[in-house]
């Protein structure tokens, strides 16, 4: 083939919560594969399940991807990390002891609270690693020392062996604040940018959201009908018409065979509420 009446904008480029990515062990910590123009893994992410339950302080989120080995012969070795921008943030401070968030963009969730990891059915303990990076449109590359723009990145990492003849399958769950804007604009954030680095295209992604804490569809700010007073207010994202509403308070976004890597459109999605005084009774 992985991220506003005038309200003051916190949204960023780069969200991260985000896909699973695929990494190497470097002398400064983890190193991420590829990037935008970079080799891809020999690994594909084949499909992806996102669970949402979003509230309005906190979301819960279940993240179900089923990889596959490509190497014709013998087990394919990898280090899989789910990133944790606002970690980065906080470790990169406490290092310096200085406010380095102007050099981020700033997370718009996090920090992820209980990650709990499984590799086909299996608990596993992730370890939570630091690596220097920079950004692309999105994606991560390493960063070696004499690159003045890298930044500190975090990942919650498991090796993990992925046999020629049948898939693997690792799971995420983890409870995460979400962002939050002026007039209680509440935004949950996600990037399938860094699915990307795996090989070859996504073949589904399937996102079931639960709206809960009184929220409902109704109370979702989206792009289309918007005023100009409202043009750096926060919006779902993709489009309405690309969501399926099942009720009230459920929603549904399934994409197919995408490469995050190609098509700008298939590197987020993004739930944002109205402004208090806009949304729904």
């Amino acid at each position: 083939m992985r991220p506003f009446v005038v309200l003051f904008v916190l949204y960023p480029v780069a969200c991260l919560l985000a896909d699973d990515t695929a990494l190497n062990d470097g002398s400064e910590g983890p190193m991420p594969v590829g990037g935008l123009n970079g080799p891809e893994s020999i690994i594909q992410m084949v499909s992806e399940t996102i669970d949402v339950d979003m509230g309005r302080k906190m979301s819960d989120v279940d993240c179900h991807f089923t990889f596959r080995s490509h190497k014709k012969s013998g087990n394919a070795f990898q280090l899989v990390g789910f990133p944790d921008l606002a970690a980065a943030v906080a470790e990169a401070e406490r290092r310096t002891k200085k406010d380095v968030s102007w050099k981020y963009q700033e997370p718009t969730t996090g920090p992820i609270e209980n990650m709990q990891t499984f590799v086909n059915g299996q608990a596993v303990k992730a370890e939570l690693k630091y690596g220097w990076v920079s950004f692309q449109d999105g994606y991560m590359a390493f960063a070696p020392e004499n690159n003045e723009d890298r930044i500190l990145m975090a990942w919650y990492t498991v090796p993990v062996s992925f046999p020629p003849d049948r898939d693997v399958l690792i799971e995420r769950k983890y409870r995460v604040p979400n962002g939050l804007q002026v007039y209680e604009v509440v935004i949950f954030n996600y990037s399938t940018a860094t699915g990307g680095v795996w090989k070859e295209a996504i073949e589904q992604m399937v996102v079931k959201v639960n709206l809960r804490d009184g929220l409902n569809v109704n109370d979702l700010e989206w792009q289309e009908g918007r005023s100009v007073e409202q043009i750096h207010q926060a919006y779902c994202s993709p489009d309405r018409n690309e969501w399926k509403v099942i009720s009230r308070t459920e929603l549904q976004l399934i994409w197919k065979h995408f490469e995050p890597r190609t098509e700008e459109n298939r590197r987020e999605f993004r739930l944002a509420t109205k402004a208090a005084k806009q949304a729904a009774e």
